[in-house]
């Protein structure tokens, strides 16, 4: 059976039980080559089809899914979503997006893969992790050479007169590497997301790589106290992403965001201006319309420090009487729809990495965090996490540190960026994709010695 008359099917039947209904189909593919020691170590290609069921009964959702596409599975499929609209006690009054609306045209984005055989893939990483460790005598291994491609259909369609399907693809390299000096070894690491793998520059990525786990060798913490701190474009993401709940309705109206009442108020500096933008071409997740059907668009989240929006899809938007910003998406066609971002990013400024440095005089370059995502509170706003970098001796980068917990508050941080840079550069991919350039916070709390 081919998925029209599937749909057709369940249209049918379903509207015997429901007031209105929906199925959300997404194919999803994944292909992975991973390269140790000079030789392909894993070769991979994966691929994922689900369809999801949403049927509206007197206001109320429900949910069931299948990976089966057959006269079965349309029976399993409307029981399962019946029952799960009876079991919840909805909050609020739902109803699925009207055909007929105008959506955005997007630019291609499938990407040249097609270009380049698996082969010449493998050639590229082969050429990555050996150009790599030939960097110095001192870099000893190499933990992980990835390269992985990814790609996605989505289609929505309704008995509203809704009837979607939008594709996407993308890929990133990835490597780290290990440094070694007597008793003492450091990591680097070096990323790239693209849409044509014939666009790497290899040389450049081992040079990042190696420069960072050589640069890294003897690093020692700093006493504890309060620095000057520059946090560099991928770190100032990763906390922009970490914290974005806060900006979702969702959260907002059930108290867990630090944000509630506070639209059309000054919560930043006047230099931060926060884009929610679907379009952007550095951005891998850009569609022209969401997991319901309704239209993206760019929007600003945040605009010289004043609080503009939170995010909604058609559930939290209904609650306030509001039409949804098109922020509507699903982790995967098994989970409900909730609130994701498109492509999220700082808008940059025109300070160099060198001007940064130079007005942060003797404080910190922060380079890397890890556990941030369990080091928070989106109520507070409140993060502590490890962290590594440099000193920065009368303004430029001095030696390495290591060993330091750099604690703050994630609106105070807003309320304290001092300089923006012009580095904006996107992070991987993942649940809606985050952009940074690096950042001059005046005053931050080190741990250290």
């Amino acid at each position: 059976m081919d998925f029209k008359d599937f749909s057709d099917k369940v249209f049918q039947k379903s509207m015997t039980k429901f007031d209105e209904a929906e199925l959300y189909r997404i194919d999803s593919e994944t292909k992975k080559i991973g390269i140790f020691n000079g030789e392909l170590d894993k070769y991979g290609f994966s691929n994922t089809s689900g369809i999801s069921l949403r049927g509206i009964r007197a206001g109320s959702p429900g949910y069931s899914y299948t990976e089966a596409i057959d006269d079965k599975s349309i029976d399993i499929l409307i029981e399962g979503a019946l029952g799960s609209a009876e079991a919840v006690e909805s909050d609020s009054v739902l109803s699925l997006t009207e055909g007929g609306l105008i959506y955005p045209s997007l630019p291609d984005n499938n990407g040249k893969f097609s270009d380049l055989t698996t082969d010449d893939k493998i050639e590229i990483m082969l050429k990555l992790e050996k150009s790599t460790i030939s960097r110095d005598e001192r870099i000893k291994t190499v933990q992980e050479c990835l390269y992985q491609e990814f790609g996605s259909s989505r289609s929505i369609l309704n008995n509203k007169g809704v009837d979607l399907n939008y594709q996407s693809k993308g890929g990133f390299a990835y490597i780290s590497v290990v440094a070694k000096q007597e008793n003492d070894t450091k990591t680097g690491t070096s990323f790239r997301i693209f849409r044509d793998p014939g666009s790497l520059d290899i040389e450049d990525m081992a040079d990042e790589a190696a420069s960072e786990a050589l640069s890294m060798l003897g690093a020692s913490p700093v006493d504890s106290g309060m620095y000057p701190v520059v946090l560099r474009f991928n770190v100032f993401a990763e906390i922009l992403e970490a914290f974005f709940p806060v900006f979702a309705a969702d959260n907002v109206q059930k108290g867990l965001s630090g944000l509630k009442g506070k639209l059309e108020t000054v919560i930043a500096t006047k230099n931060i201006t926060i884009w929610d933008d679907p379009f952007h071409e550095d951005g891998f997740s850009g569609t022209p319309f969401d997991d319901e059907g309704i239209p993206t668009s760019k929007k600003l989240i945040i605009e010289k420090g004043v609080l503009k929006t939170f995010l909604y899809n058609l559930r939290s938007a209904s609650k306030e009487g509001k039409e949804s910003t098109g922020n509507g998406f699903r982790t995967s066609y098994k989970a409900a729809v909730g609130i994701s971002p498109t492509n999220v990013y700082l808008e940059p400024g025109d300070s160099s990495l060198e001007d940064l440095l130079k007005k942060a005089d003797d404080g910190i370059f922060i380079t890397s965090v890890a556990g941030l995502h369990s080091g928070l509170d989106t109520v507070s706003g409140d993060f502590s996490v490890q962290a590594m970098g440099y000193r920065i001796k009368n303004g430029v980068k001095g030696e390495p540190v290591n060993g330091i917990t750099i604690s703050g508050n994630f609106f105070k941080v807003l309320e304290s960026i001092e300089s923006i840079g012009s580095d904006l550069r996107f992070t991987l991919p993942g649940n809606g994709h985050f952009g940074s350039p690096s950042i001059l916070v005046r005053g931050a709390s080190i741990s250290g010695n």
